[in-house]
């Protein structure tokens, strides 16, 4: 687990490609369904959309 390799001073984090690759793909099914259509990876890639999640009002 991430917690185990930060322990064992491995801080590559495996997690990242496929949480990125996760995320990226949730974008691709919400454009498509916006847009009505079907979307490309290229497409999706090169529209340069910022999707701003207004975490400022969040508290810890």
């Amino acid at each position: 687990t991430f917690h185990d390799s930060i322990q064992k001073g491995d801080f590559s984090n495996p997690t990242v490609a496929p949480s990125v690759r996760s995320n990226l793909t949730t974008i691709l099914g919400r454009t498509a369904a916006y847009q009505g259509r079907e979307v490309t990876w290229d497409e999706m890639m090169k529209t340069g959309e910022k999707l701003d999640g207004k975490l400022e009002g969040l508290k810890s």
